[in-house]
């Protein structure tokens, strides 16, 4: 089951990779800054509880997507402020 758990969780990271690439070459944001930041605690309240559960897999996917979400959430507060 392990090996499920990873492949999702590669498919998942992959997507964000991609849209995030695709977000910064085409100069915009995924969502707005107030869905972002709203996700960005969600997400890190998952790697908190991933932890608690001890789920290596959750912790990577979470923590590798928390990256992302911060990357979007920067970007957006950046391009508002030029």
């Amino acid at each position: 089951m392990l090996e499920i758990g990873i492949i999702a969780s590669i498919l998942i990271l992959f997507s964000w990779i991609y849209e995030t690439v695709e977000s910064l070459r085409e100069e915009k944001g995924l969502a707005d800054l107030k869905f972002c930041l709203i996700y960005l605690i969600g997400v890190i309240l998952l790697v908190v509880y991933s932890f608690y559960i001890n789920d290596i897999v959750y912790i990577w996917l979470n923590s590798l997507i928390t990256i992302f979400v911060l990357t979007e959430t920067v970007y957006i507060i950046y391009k508002s402020k030029r």
